[in-house]
């Protein structure tokens, strides 16, 4: 089908935004219930093919091939595995294969867990437009350790077998720079584990310094398993659901590290900081997203700035601080002030050893900023 820009964005989809919210768009035919292939254009001709989806605010995202084609669908995948061959190199068998709009799927991801892989899409939309069967089973296909292929609904905790052989547990394991994880594919959140930190925890290995370390919002113990590979004498795991905190542990005894150096502890990250009374060497705060619109936003400002000050309260002198926000709405100079405040706020100071980002497994537009949603400091407190 064919669907006209009311506005003027020709110069911006050119560039690589891929998205065209509903507001600018005009549909001459009657608007199909189901996402489909589209050639949009303006006063002066084809502007991109793409996705419409009618029952999106997103009404359009632009694609530089096209998915009917099995030939281009095919090599538009086999992009996408080149660019984590790399991965494989370091131990690591958990990884985002497809990302979105940063390899050119928008609306599809795709994370790998060992020998399995779990699809999820960004509405009802792109999960009727993305042939998910075609997909999955060219996964299966070109990647020979893998041996079943899922879809999990956003939001939900359900799964379906799209190919390959039935689920024996929702529980998986893989590897990651070496050490070892388990993941519940089922009712984890996302798809089950959070790939896009991958960097950043190895980062806390190896230049994190300290013999305690707070691990808050802890999930199931990403950053706590690196800080006891690095050899930390304590690390602490806060996390407000007791399963997480559980999950953690398990991950900890995975990788054969000393039980008695890993400390559990389930309470809202908020109430802990204002009444605790110890200090560490080392804190981590990696919250869940505060805001998922522009209307929440100035709210989830403040909400990070209080969270991230009376976290650096805790924080022994000359101790190390790493913040997280994996926030789009919130960018990087948005989740810059917001340190520089929450330090303020704190009457504390530092100097900044990394900031940082997603990693290699999660690419996104390069004029799309919005997509390089997480954002990573370490600050050295003075």
């Amino acid at each position: 089908m064919e669907i006209q820009l009311k506005r003027n964005l020709r110069k911006s989809i050119k560039r690589g935004h891929p998205w065209v919210y509903k507001d600018a768009i005009e549909v001459k035919k009657r608007e199909s219930a189901k996402a489909s292939f589209a050639l949009l254009n303006d006063n002066k001709g084809l502007v991109s093919k793409g996705i419409y989806d009618s029952t999106s605010p997103i009404a359009f995202r632009a694609l530089d091939f096209n998915p009917l084609k099995a030939k281009e669908l095919d090599q538009e995948l086999n992009r996408a595995f080149l660019k984590r061959k790399s991965l494989l190199k370091f131990s690591t068998t958990g990884y985002r294969l497809i990302n979105g709009e940063g390899d050119g799927f928008s609306g599809l991801i795709c994370d790998i867990y060992g020998d399995k892989a779990v699809l999820q899409f960004d509405g009802s939309g792109m999960e009727h437009f993305w042939r998910q069967t075609e997909v999955s089973e060219k996964i299966l296909s070109e990647l020979d350790f893998i041996n079943t292929v899922l879809f999990k609904p956003r939001g939900g905790e359900s799964l379906e077998l799209l190919s390959g052989e039935e689920l024996k547990s929702h529980d998986v394991y893989f590897m990651e720079n070496g050490l070892k994880f388990k993941a519940n594919i089922l009712k984890g959140q996302k798809t089950g584990f959070f790939f896009d930190q991958r960097d950043n925890r190895n980062y806390v290995k190896d230049y994190v310094g300290g013999q305690t370390l707070l691990n808050a919002f802890s999930y199931t113990g990403g950053f706590s398993v690196y800080a006891g590979v690095s050899g930390k004498e304590k690390v602490v795991s806060l996390d407000l659901s007791p399963g997480a905190v559980d999950d953690a542990h398990e991950n900890w005894m995975l990788n054969e590290l000393v039980p008695s150096r890993h400390e559990g502890i389930s309470a809202d990250a908020f109430e802990f900081f204002e009444s605790n009374k110890k200090t560490f060497d080392s804190v981590i705060v990696d919250p869940p997203s505060m805001t998922s619109s522009q209307k929440t936003k100035s709210r989830a400002i403040s909400k990070y700035t209080d969270l991230f000050s009376i976290a650096a309260k805790v924080v022994k002198s000359r101790g190390d601080l790493i913040l997280s926000s994996c926030s789009s709405q919130i960018s990087f100079e948005d989740f810059n002030g917001i340190v520089a405040e929450a330090l303020s706020k704190a009457q504390k100071k530092g100097k900044v050893l990394r900031f940082s980002g997603q990693g290699i497994d999660h690419p996104y537009p390069h004029f799309c900023p919005e997509l390089r949603y997480l954002k990573f400091i370490h600050i050295s407190l003075d």
